[in-house]
This record gives C-alpha cells, sequence and structure tokens, in this order.
C-alpha cells in the first residue's frame, strides 16, 4: 500500500474499559498512511461510562473528531457474582446494554462514535461446564452484540466495528499474562487489526473513499496470458486455480453492484479482450461491466491517467490491481499516492482477501446515485462524444438540453446530501463535511436551509449532484458551503443554481449574499467562482461567526450584481 503525503490533521479520542493505550500507536500510523496528521488522546482507565456523558473529561479538550470506545469482557464479567449461572451473564449483558445505548447515542449528537463489539472469551464458556449454559451463554453474548450493531442501523452518527470479523483475520484477543498483570484485555494484534479498519473508517468520512478499481487481466481476472494463449487458452473456472479466479470476479460483482466503477487497464489488444468477453464460453463478466476498457501497449500510469480524464473524476478516486510486481512499481513510480493492491498469480485464492482487507471503498450509506454509477458513467462519455462532435461550446451545451431542480431534500435523499459533503472535493467551496445526522440539523433550523440539485440531459438523470448550505440573519444570506459533483461542472449548473439562489433570496428582502473560498489542495478549480460570477472582497469579516478559519477569502454580491441563468440550462424548483 502506498503512502500518502501529510495533507490533513485529525482529532482522536479513545476511552475503554481497561488499558486501550495499546489502539494509540497503531492507528496513528494507520492515518498516517492515508495522508493524516494525527492527534490521538486516550482516557482513563475503566472510565468510559462517564467520559462518553461528560464533554468536559481531559480526553475531550482537543475537541475531537471522533470518539472510539473498545470494551471487553471485564464490563459484564464485574457485574456477576463470585458464582454465576447463564442467567447472572445474561442479566448482566441486557444492564450493560442498556448503559452503552445511552452513553452512546448521548455522545453521537456531539461526534462521530465507533464503538466494538465485545467477543466473548472462551474462558467464559469454559467455566460453565454443562452444554445447555454454554448455548445460553453464547445467544446471551450475540443478542448483546446485536444491540450494539442495531445502533450503526439507527444512527449513521454511529459506527459499530464487528470485533468478531476482525479476529477472524488477526491473532489471538490478548495475552492472558497481560491482561492479569497490566490491565490489558485487548492484544497488539487485535488492536492493530482494528486500527486499520478505523484508518479506513476515517479516510472514508473524511471525503477520500476510492469509487473505481482498475483491474489487470492476465493473472488477475483470469489465468493465462491472452495475448499468447489466445481466448479458449485462458482459464476462467477450470480446476482449483480457475475456481480461485471465478470467486474472485464474484467478488468484483458484487462490489460493482454496491456502486464500485470496474475498469480494465491491461497489456493487451483492446479487440481481443473485448472478444474475450463476448464469446469465451465461460466469461461471466461483459463490456457492461466496466465503465471503461484500456487495453493497449503504452504505459500504464498514463493510461489510467486518460482514463480518469475521460470519466471526469480523479485518478486518486481509483484502487490499482495488478499480479505484476514491475507493473506496480512503475505505477507507484509516477503515482506515488494511488492505492496499489499486489496480487499474485500463483496463489489466486488469495486475491479477495488482497482486495478487500483494506476496505478502500468504505461508505457510510449506499445511494440510488451509487447503484447507477456505472451506467451514469458510462453514458458520460457519450456525453463527451457529443462534445468533442460539436463546432464550439456554446451549440455543444445548448444540444446537450441540461435541467435543473432545486429543492429542499427530505427522507432518503439526505444520505445522499451526506455523502456529497463527504466524497466532494474539486467543487467544494469550504470543505464543510456533512453526516446525515448534521444535514437534518441544518434542515430543521428555521435559520438555515439546504438548497439540493438533481440534475439531467438528453442522455440521461444524474441524480442529485450538489447542495448550498445557506445561514440567513435579518438582511444576509450567508453560502457556509457549496458542493457540487465533477460530473456536471462546466456545464453551466453552478451559475444556474448561484443565480437562482440570489434572486429567491433578494426577492425576501435580504440585501446582500456573502460566501468563502477555503482553499484546498483539491479545489484550486474553484477559486475563482465567487469573481467570476458577480462577487467582490467582503470589506466585513464574518468567518468565525460561521466556522470559517482566517485563511478563507470572504465575498458579497449586491443584487444588482446577480449573475444570469445560462440560456442552455432550464432551472426549476420542485
Amino acid at each position: 500500500m502506498t503512502v500518502t503525503n501529510v495533507t490533513r490533521a485529525v482529532a482522536i479520542a479513545i476511552v475503554g474499559s481497561s488499558t486501550v493505550r495499546g489502539l494509540q500507536a497503531p492507528l496513528g500510523a494507520e492515518l498516517a498512511r492515508h495522508g493524516f496528521e494525527s492527534d490521538i488522546r486516550v482516557g482513563g482507565f475503566g472510565g468510559w461510562a462517564l467520559e462518553l456523558l461528560q464533554d468536559r473529561a481531559p480526553v475531550f479538550e482537543h475537541d475531537p473528531d471522533m470518539t472510539i470506545v473498545m470494551l471487553d469482557a471485564s464490563i459484564v464479567l464485574d457485574r456477576l457474582p463470585d458464582t454465576w449461572t447463564a442467567r447472572d451473564v445474561a442479566v448482566a449483558l441486557d444492564d450493560v446494554a442498556t448503559t452503552l445505548e445511552r452513553s452512546v447515542r448521548s455522545h453521537a449528537a456531539r461526534r462521530l462514535t465507533v464503538v466494538a463489539t465485545v467477543p466473548l472469551p472462551a474462558a467464559v464458556l469454559s467455566m460453565a461446564i454443562d452444554l445447555v449454559s454454554k448455548a445460553q451463554i453464547g445467544a446471551a453474548w450475540r443478542r448483546f452484540n446485536a444491540r450494539l450493531l442495531d445502533l450503526a442501523v439507527a444512527d449513521h452518527s454511529i459506527v459499530v466495528l464487528d470485533a468478531d470479523a476482525v479476529l477472524t483475520e488477526s491473532g489471538p484477543l490478548s495475552d492472558p499474562r497481560m491482561a492479569s498483570y497490566a490491565g490489558i484485555a485487548l492484544g497488539n494484534e487485535f488492536m492493530g487489526a482494528c486500527a486499520r479498519q478505523i484508518g479506513h473508517l476515517t479516510r472514508s468520512r473524511l471525503g477520500r473513499a476510492s469509487k473505481a478499481l482498475a483491474l489487470d487481466l492476465d493473472g488477475t481476472l483470469w489465468e493465462g496470458v491472452l495475448s499468447e494463449d489466445g481466448i479458449e487458452g485462458v482459464n476462467l473456472k477450470h480446476g482449483l486455480t480457475g475456481e480461485a479466479y471465478s470467486t474472485f470476479r464474484r467478488t468484483l460483482r458484487q462490489l460493482a453492484s454496491q456502486g464500485v466503477m470496474l475498469a480494465i487497464l491491461s497489456k493487451n489488444d483492446e479487440a481481443l479482450v473485448r472478444r474475450a468477453l463476448i464469446e469465451h464460453p465461460d466469461s461471466d463478466m461483459s463490456e457492461g461491466d466496466f465503465v471503461a476498457i484500456r487495453a493497449d501497449w503504452n504505459p500504464k500510469p498514463g493510461n489510467l491517467v486518460a482514463m480518469a480524464a475521460d470519466l471526469g473524476i480523479g485518478v486518486e478516486s481509483f484502487v490499482f490491481v495488478d499480479d505484476s510486481e514491475s507493473e506496480r512499481g512503475a505505477m507507484h513510480s509516477a503515482l506515488p499516492t494511488l492505492p496499489i493492491v499486489a496480487v499474485d498469480a500463483n496463489e489466486p485464492a488469495l486475491h479477495v482477501v488482497s482486495l478487500l482487507r483494506d476496505g478502500w471503498f468504505t461508505t457510510s450509506t449506499i445511494t440510488a446515485e451509487d447503484t447507477a454509477r456505472t451506467t451514469r458513467y458510462r453514458t458520460e462519455l457519450q456525453r463527451r462524444t457529443l462534445r468533442d462532435a460539436a463546432q464550439d461550446v456554446e451549440s455543444y451545451l445548448t444540444d446537450l438540453d441540461t435541467r435543473v431542480v432545486v429543492f429542499e431534500p427530505q427522507g432518503v435523499e439526505i444520505a445522499r446530501i451526506a455523502q456529497i459533503t463527504q466524497r466532494t472535493n474539486q467543487f467544494n467551496l469550504t470543505t464543510l463535511r456533512m453526516d446525515e445526522r448534521s444535514v437534518r440539523t441544518w434542515i430543521d433550523d428555521p435559520h438555515r436551509a439546504v438548497v439540493a440539485v438533481e440534475c439531467a440531459d438528453r442522455f440521461g438523470d444524474h441524480g442529485i449532484v450538489g447542495a448550498l448550505f445557506v445561514e440567513r440573519s435579518e438582511k444576509t444570506t450567508f453560502v457556509r458551503n457549496f458542493a457540487l459533483s465533477c460530473r456536471v461542472l462546466a456545464r453551466g449548473v453552478e451559475t444556474a443554481l448561484l443565480a437562482h439562489v440570489a434572486q429567491s433570496e433578494f426577492h425576501t428582502g435580504r440585501t446582500e449574499l456573502i460566501g468563502w473560498y477555503a482553499a484546498t489542495p483539491k479545489n484550486s478549480a474553484t477559486a475563482r467562482l465567487y469573481p467570476d460570477h458577480g462577487f467582490r472582497p467582503s470589506g466585513g469579516d464574518h468567518r468565525g461567526l460561521h466556522g470559517l478559519g482566517a485563511d478563507s477569502e470572504e465575498f458579497v454580491l449586491a443584487p444588482a450584481d446577480v449573475p444570469s441563468v445560462p440560456p442552455y440550462v432550464d432551472i426549476k424548483e420542485r
């Protein structure tokens, strides 16, 4: 995995029921490899319950972005009498679950809260010598963890890390000697595996989740070399190795069904590749499963850059998978921040593990826009064909027939709005990241509003592509953030939306519209958005009152300078 440059700070608090400092170092390392500078602080020994309810506890003095709650079986065992029965365990589990539900929900109202489920130690089962009691304890313990998992279903400000799943890929839960002598109930290997999961969760929540998978073919998607063995000579499903490749492709289709875009990046003849996908008798994937196919003899890094440009997404949105060490090395040399997954043609049974162990595509929720992503981006290539054939930009935009609808999001639409704030980097004026609860709170505030936008054109529906977050005083409307999907940029959508909002706000009697631009390494394309739409530098300074840093640029728009809706964009209210 490539180590990225540190570009952003993230603050984290860790609380637990025993010594949890073992998570601090590996989590810091995991965050660093994803490009985050971290400030991680640890709470007091066993102080989790009070700390979660008291936001002024020392562990929260650095105002963390996230709180991690690491618990062990002692939270249950400490409530048991000296001699106990399976029923005693069930009662203790129920009491602890009730306490946890209350404290975690309360804390999650203030910040993202990650809670690990509590593995059932083998020693607990061993202390019950009859099989019925063992079964009753096992069932009760699983009901307890299920209650924790349900917290994440009901509230997306809570993430529950399934410790049992982590243990299937890590070492033992703990070392009995360290647990007894030092109060370290959760061992180093387990903590390291949890840190890996939390690192990817952080990456996702801060807008860096990957959304496309660039795949090699020979030794990656199938056994054999297509250019040498021919279509009939490559093995897709026969024998033990063939079955392993088949399992890998089935995994790819599962990811694609949830919105991950698949692309082929291969040293091969493109016509032969397309024929193989269609004509091979065992083919279980078609051209339609891939958003793009680049198969030629050019260097793969250049092809990946060109593919990203064709699709209108950043190269950083990709994960690259290849069995060739030299190809992986060339990609790392050219694109050092690109996630690269190494697979081994001699061990295809490990392909799935290698791809999934890092959770590159982890996301809070899956929306309708996600599941339709491959179709949308394939359609985007049709739009580019129209643009290339047009005589000029104006005629292209007119022929595109862009239609925009603005509305206040409700219900399931709120998840998509939160996702846009988390994932959008190029057109994101102040990079205000929000979860669903934050978006709902914003909408419910009588002095605030979210103006969402849907977009469609002659080729199809883009769905929900952006939002403005506004705050209102008696005479001024503040655009706290403006985020828009890169797939609709440079089509007049941003101009139409700004014009519509400005006209609506000034119509209510307000006399100025103020917005901010906070520069990041990725949003430089929006630096001129406000000046190019009639805004001028503000003589005042409202940044601190609205949570903006001193390096943010403030602009103001007067009623006389409101931009016009472009003639090639049809905008309406829903």
